[in-house]
Protein backbone atom coordinates (compact mmCIF):
# COMPACT_ATOMS: atom_id res chain seq x y z
CA UNK A 1 0.00 0.00 0.00
CA UNK A 2 1.29 3.39 -1.26
CA UNK A 3 -1.10 5.94 0.10
CA UNK A 4 0.95 8.96 1.28
CA UNK A 5 0.75 9.16 5.34
CA UNK A 6 0.72 12.63 7.44
CA UNK A 7 1.22 13.00 10.55
CA UNK A 8 -1.57 14.61 12.63
CA UNK A 9 -1.59 15.35 16.41
CA UNK A 10 -2.76 17.34 19.09
CA UNK A 11 0.46 19.73 18.82
CA UNK A 12 0.18 20.03 14.85
CA UNK A 13 -3.95 19.69 14.52
CA UNK A 14 -4.81 23.67 13.70
CA UNK A 15 -1.10 24.30 11.67
CA UNK A 16 -2.19 21.02 9.35
CA UNK A 17 -5.68 22.15 8.42
CA UNK A 18 -4.44 24.35 5.66
CA UNK A 19 -2.77 21.81 3.87
CA UNK A 20 -5.42 19.05 4.08
CA UNK A 21 -7.69 21.28 3.16
CA UNK A 22 -5.62 21.75 -0.12
CA UNK A 23 -5.20 18.01 -0.53
CA UNK A 24 -9.11 18.15 -0.38
CA UNK A 25 -9.06 19.94 -3.57
CA UNK A 26 -7.54 17.36 -5.37
CA UNK A 27 -8.47 13.95 -3.85
CA UNK A 28 -10.05 11.93 -0.94
CA UNK A 29 -8.24 12.52 2.65
CA UNK A 30 -8.93 9.71 5.58
CA UNK A 31 -8.68 10.80 9.14
CA UNK A 32 -7.24 7.54 11.11
CA UNK A 33 -5.93 6.72 14.75
CA UNK A 34 -4.19 3.79 15.56
CA UNK A 35 -6.62 3.03 18.00
CA UNK A 36 -10.28 4.20 18.75
CA UNK A 37 -12.17 6.71 16.61
CA UNK A 38 -11.04 10.10 15.54
CA UNK A 39 -12.61 13.44 17.35
CA UNK A 40 -13.84 11.16 20.18
CA UNK A 41 -11.16 11.98 22.46
CA UNK A 42 -8.17 12.39 19.45
CA UNK A 43 -7.78 15.21 17.25
CA UNK A 44 -9.85 16.00 14.50
CA UNK A 45 -13.32 18.21 15.48
CA UNK A 46 -11.19 21.30 14.23
CA UNK A 47 -10.30 19.89 11.04
CA UNK A 48 -13.55 18.10 10.83
CA UNK A 49 -15.79 21.75 11.14
CA UNK A 50 -13.25 23.62 8.40
CA UNK A 51 -13.65 20.61 6.21
CA UNK A 52 -17.82 21.31 6.44
CA UNK A 53 -16.96 25.25 5.97
CA UNK A 54 -15.54 24.65 3.27
CA UNK A 55 -18.61 22.97 1.69
CA UNK A 56 -16.83 19.15 1.51
CA UNK A 57 -18.85 16.24 1.96
CA UNK A 58 -17.73 14.35 5.41
CA UNK A 59 -18.28 10.92 5.89
CA UNK A 60 -17.58 8.61 9.37
CA UNK A 61 -16.44 4.86 8.70
CA UNK A 62 -19.11 3.51 11.80
CA UNK A 63 -17.70 2.19 14.89
CA UNK A 64 -19.31 0.55 17.94
CA UNK A 65 -21.92 3.56 17.85
CA UNK A 66 -24.06 5.72 16.18
CA UNK A 67 -23.08 8.00 19.13
CA UNK A 68 -19.52 8.09 18.47
CA UNK A 69 -20.13 8.04 14.81
CA UNK A 70 -22.65 10.63 14.59
CA UNK A 71 -20.17 13.49 16.97
CA UNK A 72 -17.25 12.61 14.80
CA UNK A 73 -19.56 13.74 11.84
CA UNK A 74 -20.69 16.94 13.69
CA UNK A 75 -17.68 19.12 13.84
CA UNK A 76 -18.91 19.91 17.39
CA UNK A 77 -16.58 19.37 20.88
CA UNK A 78 -16.38 15.74 21.56
CA UNK A 79 -13.84 15.82 24.54
CA UNK A 80 -17.29 16.14 26.94
CA UNK A 81 -20.46 14.90 25.55
CA UNK A 82 -24.00 14.64 27.53
CA UNK A 83 -26.15 11.14 25.59
CA UNK A 84 -29.77 11.13 26.49
CA UNK A 85 -30.36 7.78 24.65
CA UNK A 86 -34.46 8.47 23.38
CA UNK A 87 -36.35 11.16 24.61
CA UNK A 88 -39.70 11.20 26.56
CA UNK A 89 -42.35 10.32 24.62
CA UNK A 90 -44.64 13.30 26.33
CA UNK A 91 -43.74 16.77 25.06
CA UNK A 92 -43.68 18.10 28.42
CA UNK A 93 -41.20 15.87 29.71
CA UNK A 94 -38.99 16.93 27.04
CA UNK A 95 -39.67 20.33 27.17
CA UNK A 96 -38.55 19.96 31.09
CA UNK A 97 -35.64 18.54 29.63
CA UNK A 98 -34.03 21.13 27.57
CA UNK A 99 -35.53 23.91 29.94
CA UNK A 100 -32.70 22.29 32.68
CA UNK A 101 -29.97 21.05 29.48
CA UNK A 102 -30.42 25.29 27.43
CA UNK A 103 -27.25 26.26 29.51
CA UNK A 104 -25.52 23.29 29.44
CA UNK A 105 -21.94 23.82 27.42
CA UNK A 106 -21.01 20.13 26.17
CA UNK A 107 -22.27 18.57 23.28
CA UNK A 108 -25.39 16.95 23.48
CA UNK A 109 -26.65 13.74 21.16
CA UNK A 110 -29.73 11.78 21.80
CA UNK A 111 -31.61 9.23 19.51
CA UNK A 112 -35.23 9.76 18.09
CA UNK A 113 -37.72 7.55 16.35
CA UNK A 114 -38.88 9.06 12.89
CA UNK A 115 -42.49 9.67 13.81
CA UNK A 116 -41.26 11.84 17.10
CA UNK A 117 -38.41 13.42 15.25
CA UNK A 118 -40.49 16.63 13.66
CA UNK A 119 -42.36 16.89 17.42
CA UNK A 120 -38.75 16.68 19.40
CA UNK A 121 -37.09 19.42 16.59
CA UNK A 122 -39.95 21.66 17.01
CA UNK A 123 -39.65 21.69 20.64
CA UNK A 124 -35.98 21.98 20.55
CA UNK A 125 -36.63 25.03 18.26
CA UNK A 126 -38.70 26.44 21.41
CA UNK A 127 -36.61 25.82 24.20
CA UNK A 128 -32.84 26.27 22.72
CA UNK A 129 -33.64 28.70 19.73
CA UNK A 130 -31.13 29.45 16.66
CA UNK A 131 -28.56 26.22 18.29
CA UNK A 132 -26.44 24.35 15.29
CA UNK A 133 -27.61 21.15 15.32
CA UNK A 134 -26.43 17.74 13.07
CA UNK A 135 -29.38 14.93 12.23
CA UNK A 136 -27.52 11.66 10.95
CA UNK A 137 -30.29 9.35 9.02
CA UNK A 138 -29.57 6.09 8.99
CA UNK A 139 -25.35 6.23 9.87
CA UNK A 140 -23.74 3.45 7.75
CA UNK A 141 -26.64 2.15 5.89
CA UNK A 142 -27.43 2.78 2.10
CA UNK A 143 -29.49 5.78 2.35
CA UNK A 144 -27.07 7.87 5.06
CA UNK A 145 -27.99 11.28 5.67
CA UNK A 146 -26.45 14.57 7.32
CA UNK A 147 -28.91 17.48 8.01
CA UNK A 148 -26.84 20.22 9.11
CA UNK A 149 -28.30 23.63 10.10
CA UNK A 150 -31.01 24.83 13.36
CA UNK A 151 -33.93 22.85 14.68
CA UNK A 152 -36.39 25.05 12.76
CA UNK A 153 -34.38 25.00 9.00
CA UNK A 154 -33.30 20.93 9.34
CA UNK A 155 -37.49 20.69 10.01
CA UNK A 156 -37.49 21.82 6.09
CA UNK A 157 -35.86 18.87 5.14
CA UNK A 158 -38.08 15.84 7.27
CA UNK A 159 -41.35 16.19 5.21
CA UNK A 160 -41.45 12.54 5.90
CA UNK A 161 -39.15 11.00 7.92
CA UNK A 162 -37.84 7.93 7.79
CA UNK A 163 -35.01 5.49 9.21
CA UNK A 164 -33.32 5.79 12.28
CA UNK A 165 -32.34 8.99 13.98
CA UNK A 166 -29.29 10.03 16.06
CA UNK A 167 -29.02 14.14 16.77
CA UNK A 168 -25.75 15.96 17.78
CA UNK A 169 -26.23 19.14 19.73
CA UNK A 170 -24.11 22.20 19.74
CA UNK A 171 -23.02 23.08 23.91
CA UNK A 172 -24.52 26.71 25.14
CA UNK A 173 -21.12 28.43 25.24
CA UNK A 174 -17.80 29.02 24.12
CA UNK A 175 -14.41 29.13 26.02
CA UNK A 176 -13.51 32.68 26.38
CA UNK A 177 -9.67 32.64 26.67
CA UNK A 178 -8.79 36.29 25.95
CA UNK A 179 -11.40 39.03 27.50
CA UNK A 180 -10.41 41.16 24.54
CA UNK A 181 -11.69 38.63 21.90
CA UNK A 182 -13.75 41.49 20.23
CA UNK A 183 -9.87 42.66 19.45
CA UNK A 184 -8.74 39.55 18.34
CA UNK A 185 -12.13 39.33 16.05
CA UNK A 186 -11.33 42.35 14.71
CA UNK A 187 -7.77 42.12 13.78
CA UNK A 188 -8.01 38.04 12.59
CA UNK A 189 -10.80 39.62 10.13
CA UNK A 190 -8.34 42.22 8.73
CA UNK A 191 -5.83 39.76 8.10
CA UNK A 192 -8.19 37.60 6.46
CA UNK A 193 -9.03 40.05 4.02
CA UNK A 194 -5.25 41.10 3.56
CA UNK A 195 -5.31 37.03 2.25
CA UNK A 196 -3.16 35.70 5.12
CA UNK A 197 -3.69 32.15 5.93
CA UNK A 198 -5.73 31.19 9.11
CA UNK A 199 -1.58 29.80 10.19
CA UNK A 200 0.09 33.01 9.51
CA UNK A 201 -2.42 34.97 11.17
CA UNK A 202 -2.64 32.88 14.24
CA UNK A 203 1.36 33.97 14.67
CA UNK A 204 0.42 37.70 13.95
CA UNK A 205 -2.33 37.50 16.81
CA UNK A 206 -0.23 35.16 19.47
CA UNK A 207 2.35 37.48 19.41
CA UNK A 208 -0.41 40.61 20.44
CA UNK A 209 -2.83 39.21 22.51
CA UNK A 210 -3.29 35.94 25.17
CA UNK A 211 -4.92 33.26 23.56
CA UNK A 212 -5.01 29.54 21.99
CA UNK A 213 -4.35 28.72 18.04
CA UNK A 214 -7.73 26.34 18.93
CA UNK A 215 -9.47 29.21 20.14
CA UNK A 216 -7.63 31.45 17.10
CA UNK A 217 -9.10 28.45 14.66
CA UNK A 218 -12.57 28.83 16.18
CA UNK A 219 -12.95 32.72 15.78
CA UNK A 220 -11.41 32.20 12.32
CA UNK A 221 -13.83 29.77 10.96
CA UNK A 222 -17.24 31.92 12.97
CA UNK A 223 -15.76 35.21 10.29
Amino acid sequence: MNTPLLSYYKDNEIARIDRILNELEKHDVALVSEAGTPVISDPGQALVKAVVQAGIGVISIPGPSSITTAIALSGFPADQFISLGFLPRRRSARLKLWTNLAQVGYTIVFFEAPHRIKASLQDMADSLGERNIVICRELSKRYEEVIRGTPLSTLEHLSLPKGEFTVVVEGAWKPNVDPDTTGIVRALAQLKNAGYSVRDASKEILAKYHSTRRIIYELWLDL
